[in-house]
């Protein structure tokens, strides 16, 4: 699986294999290995992930990612930022949580006060 997965990202990049595990300071044999289905080394998966801009559960299981664009951005965004400012961004995104959180609880406290048995003249619709 490791393989496919290898070849099928160099395939998107345009690369060839041995000197792209050359240019990462990785053995061309490697790739040979791989083919065999022998488990690449711990240095192999982190390099090959940051060249291709995946995540190593992507490389190594085929699982993707399962992030939006506009997350992503997100992600990218927050991590150019130092810590103070990280912290600042995490409090505001909690205040708007807990806004939306007490916005559905008074809807459903509304809601809650007309039952599906309730007198439709208590509701102040006239009946004709």
């Amino acid at each position: 699986m490791f393989y496919d997965i290898f070849i099928s990202l160099c395939n998107e990049k345009g690369v060839k294999p041995s000197p792209l595990l050359s240019s990462l300071g990785l053995s061309k044999s490697n790739s040979k290995n791989w083919q065999e289905g022998k488990v690449p080394d711990t240095k192999a998966v982190i390099a090959l992930s940051e060249y291709f801009g995946v995540t190593t559960d992507y490389l190594l299981f085929g699982k993707k990612n399962e992030i939006s664009e506009i997350e992503t951005k997100l992600l990218d965004r927050f991590r150019q930022l130092d810590e103070l400012e990280k912290e600042v961004i995490l409090g505001k995104v909690s205040e708007m949580i807990l806004k939306k959180e007490e916005e559905t609880e008074t809807s459903f406290e509304i809601s809650d006060d007309i039952s599906p048995c309730t007198d439709i003249h208590k509701l102040g619709v006239n009946k004709r």
